[in-house]
């Protein structure tokens, strides 16, 4: 009899890899082309900011990870919701994929900011609302991957890893809205924000078209490392007990 996840293809793992690997690669040229292109944009043609200066041009690497590492997270979560609640497999592998992904992602945001902060603050870190709230999210993706990758037997980890995974989503509207609620150097929201965004059409152009290309690049990375994952976990269920 077939299980769950072989019967619906939508809950199949290899069938979604299976259709996915074909167009990974094209995904990556043309992310790769994005931010190329973003980044030529932003860096030479943008008009300089009237307080940061130049300086202000790290926004078109450091704003796109920002965001991915909430976006990425939510989706880890929600995963997490469905391995904890439903025991779908396909979730677990994503979650462990979104992971990884949302790992490196914030920390590059971790390095970018520490850089952007020198120049502007005049110190490569300081602890305050935003900055701590997203030093916090990279230490919730690491407990997440330690604890699936370290615990034993695998039963134990997907449910005890998904609980982190949920738990943490607290997280997430914390950093969002931590230059709201506390005082911090960090400046307040300037395009994810309900009204107008704060910048000019210059300057915002090359930055959207960094954040598709990144998020283009993530998602590509994203199927990359499920692929990479489910020959991992044949590998291990094809070795005897």
């Amino acid at each position: 009899m077939m299980s769950r996840e072989q019967s619906l293809w939508f809950l199949n793992a290899d069938a979604h890899l299976k259709i996915s690997q074909p167009y990974i690669w094209y995904g990556y040229s043309v992310a790769v082309f994005c931010i190329l292109s973003a980044l030529v944009s932003g860096g030479y043609y943008a008009p300089s900011d009237a307080v940061q200066g130049e300086v202000f041009r790290i926004m078109y690497v450091h704003v796109p990870l920002a965001v991915l590492s909430l976006a990425i997270y939510v989706a880890m979560g929600l995963c997490c919701l469905g391995v904890w609640v439903w025991h779908i497999k396909i979730m677990d592998l994503a979650a462990r994929s979104l992971g990884c992904i949302g790992l490196l992602a914030t920390c590059l945001v971790l390095v970018t900011g520490s850089i952007w902060a020198k120049p502007t603050w005049g110190v490569w870190w300081f602890w305050d609302a935003r900055l701590t709230s997203e030093c916090v999210l990279c230490l919730l993706y690491l407990g997440y991957l330690c604890v699936r990758f370290t615990i034993w037997p695998e039963r134990m980890a997907k449910s005890y890893a998904a609980l982190v995974g949920v738990i943490g989503l607290i997280d997430v509207p914390i950093v969002h809205y931590s230059v709201n609620w506390w005082y911090t150097l960090h400046q307040g929201a300037s395009v994810l924000t309900v009204a107008t965004p704060k910048i000019v059409w210059p300057m915002l152009w090359p930055l959207l078209e960094s954040m598709f290309g990144f998020a283009l690049l993530f998602a590509c990375m994203f199927w990359h490392t499920m692929w990479v994952l489910r020959r991992y976990d044949l590998s291990i269920s094809a070795v005897p007990n």
